[in-house]
């Protein structure tokens, strides 16, 4: 099971964001309703502004969910 781990969060670009949204291959809309953030803190987290670890971690154990229920 993927546990949460501080230490991986590092300031990242926007583009490892934006990455990380590709690879679960959802919409922005449907990122929102997933993670519970609204529309316009998806779109100031995606620019790569003060993104909170819990975020990355979020999208992170939906990919991880994702891969383990398609296997």
């Amino acid at each position: 099971m993927y546990a949460p781990d501080i230490k991986k969060h590092v300031k990242k670009d926007k583009t490892f964001y934006k990455e990380l949204l590709a690879s679960l291959a959802i919409t922005q809309r449907e990122c929102c309703a997933l993670t519970g953030v609204a529309p316009r803190t998806l779109a100031y987290y995606l620019a790569g502004k003060n993104v909170p670890y819990s975020f990355q971690y979020m999208l992170e154990s939906l990919i991880e969910l994702k891969r383990s229920t398609v296997l």
